[in-house]
């Protein structure tokens, strides 16, 4: 018996894609998080958006996709308490790629898709696998709300201008959290990435020694790993999360003899 997916950016381009391969690929049961009033608006968003794959809207005719009026940036996924009560018991996968791209936006109202979103979907796929065990969380990040992306940029230069934007790389260690009450396992893997990406903003603000720019893009490239760990550990996945550290002292690793890695 197949599982229910929770999809946020359903409506996007490629949440649309990836609820293709969901219904082609898996027997799963798909329900769509859509911004609307209700869920029958939600509804009629999806199947708009959905109009060029007619498999698509086959399914959600034939309920095997549902759509849920809710909204990232709210507080509990802005879901009313049944539909979220109803949610966290039923749901077994959560692919996240709900995110707002515009590069020119305010950068308050990026936060609360990019940054705060991450958050309300986090506190969803805590309470499922506290009531049943999640089996996986697919999050599709975005670049530009990373001070990563920045820093990158002048590396060929080995210097950076400005280091304000990388106050942006706090905020993976804000949305992890929540890994704080998971136990000993989950505290060391946190302190890991805070240590990681100190000693990362250390070389890109002080650059100790020649090419400590380019070595400091390197560490926090691998330090994404860190925090896949992080964010796993939050939802009490401990082993999958030390699979990720693995995930990271392989890259540091192999970043000694392939460049870019």
């Amino acid at each position: 018996m197949g599982g229910v997916v929770l999809l946020t950016g359903a409506t996007g381009l490629l949440g649309a894609q990836v609820a293709r391969r969901l219904i082609s690929q898996t027997d799963h049961q798909v329900v769509a998080l859509v911004r609307a009033p209700d869920a029958q608006a939600a509804t009629r968003r999806l199947a708009r958006a959905w109009w060029d794959w007619p498999e698509l809207a086959a399914e959600i005719a034939g309920g095997r996709v549902r759509a849920v009026a809710g909204d990232v940036r709210e507080p509990g996924l802005g879901l009313d308490p049944v539909a979220w009560q109803r949610t966290t018991r039923r749901v077994t996968h959560i692919v996240h790629t709900a995110a707002d791209l515009r590069v020119a936006a305010p950068l308050a109202e990026v936060r609360r898709t990019n940054v705060a979103g991450v958050a309300h979907l986090l506190e969803l796929a805590s309470a499922a696998h506290h009531d049943h065990g999640l089996t996986r969380l697919t999050h599709v990040s975005t670049a530009y709300v990373a001070g990563l992306t920045y820093a990158a940029r002048q590396e060929s230069l080995d210097r950076v201008g400005n280091l304000w934007p990388l106050v942006l790389l706090a905020a993976p260690l804000v949305l992890a959290l929540p890994a704080l009450r998971e136990g000993a396992g989950a505290i060391v893997i946190l302190l890991g990435l805070i240590g990681w990406s100190a000693y990362a903003v250390y070389l890109l603000a002080k650059r100790p020694m020649p090419g400590a720019v380019p070595r400091a893009i390197g560490a926090l490239i691998a330090g994404i790993a860190l925090v896949d760990a992080a964010f796993l550990a939050g939802i009490g996945a401990i082993m999958p999360a030390f699979i990720a550290v693995a995930g990271f002292v392989a890259t540091m690793a192999l970043q000694r003899y392939i460049a870019g890695t």
